[in-house]
């Protein structure tokens, strides 16, 4: 199993690079969202490092919402 794993890595990590970008650039439109920390991004802090360093940027992306409320789903 480890062996058809490593077989297939790259391709599944091309796959979630390319849907960490996409996911990236629907948070910019959301007006929900207040940062969004993606090295993908001419922004970002370390995106020269990171474009220097990477194919692509990653598949990790994180953000702040501008208002930090729950909201409870109605049953």
């Amino acid at each position: 199993l480890v062996l058809r794993g490593i077989k297939s890595l790259p391709v599944r990590m091309k796959r979630a690079c390319k849907n960490a970008a996409r996911i990236a650039e629907f948070l910019k439109t959301q007006p929900a969202v207040n940062k969004i920390y993606y090295p993908g991004f001419k922004t970002h802090p370390g995106n020269e490092i990171a474009s220097h360093q990477m194919k692509n940027f990653g598949a990790m992306v994180s953000f702040t919402l501008k208002k930090d409320t729950l909201i409870e789903a109605k049953r």
